[in-house]
């Protein structure tokens, strides 16, 4: 594709730089949605984590945790363990159920995934698994907020150079400057 934007380019400049633009702007937008979802994923994944410690709290396997809390999960998980309880019924293991339905999430939920089938293949104590599960994605969202947080000045600082300090000019330089100008004589 850009190498057909190139020898366009090279017989019609004067197309090269709005098909840049186009092409930009689209590789843009789907980084932008990309990091949207991983974003969705690191903000819901300490709660899915806490609706799995009730449900394993109150001595639910993994698999009827799942499937008694699936309507409270948020939006990427919802879909995604949907999937994965639909997968083990029409017959898959629920290890690989599972794995085949959190891919999606990415490698932000392997840990809860590779806790929950320890679970449900060895029956073994969940909670101080899941425990540290939800330690580490609290401290991956505290972390992802400071990351955003860090980014603000940055971004405030294209509607202060836009806004603020030419209104701070016109406000205050203009009448300074009118004011020596006609205390000099020159007509204004």
């Amino acid at each position: 594709m850009i190498l057909g934007v190139v020898m366009v380019g090279l017989s019609q400049p004067v197309l090269v730089i709005p098909l840049l633009l186009v092409y930009a702007v689209v590789v843009r937008r789907r980084r932008r949605a990309a990091t949207d979802d991983h974003a969705d994923v690191v903000r819901a994944l300490p709660e899915v984590v806490d609706l799995v410690l009730v449900g394993v709290g109150a001595g639910l396997t993994p698999r009827e945790t799942l499937h008694r809390c699936q309507s409270w999960l948020p939006d990427p998980f919802a879909e995604a363990v949907a999937g994965a309880l639909s997968r083990a019924a029409s017959g898959a293991t629920f290890a690989d159920a599972l794995d085949r339905g959190m891919t999606p999430l990415g490698d932000r939920v392997r840990p809860l995934v590779a806790a929950l089938n320890a679970g449900e293949r060895d029956h073994a104590m969940l909670a101080p698994s899941l425990l540290r599960v939800s330690d580490e994605a609290r401290r991956q969202r505290r972390v992802a907020a400071q990351e955003r947080a860090r980014r603000v000045p940055v971004a405030m600082l294209g509607p202060l150079l836009l806004c603020v300090l030419p209104s701070f000019a016109l406000l205050t330089l203009a009448p300074l400057i009118l004011g020596s100008l006609s205390d000099l004589g020159v007509v204004v």
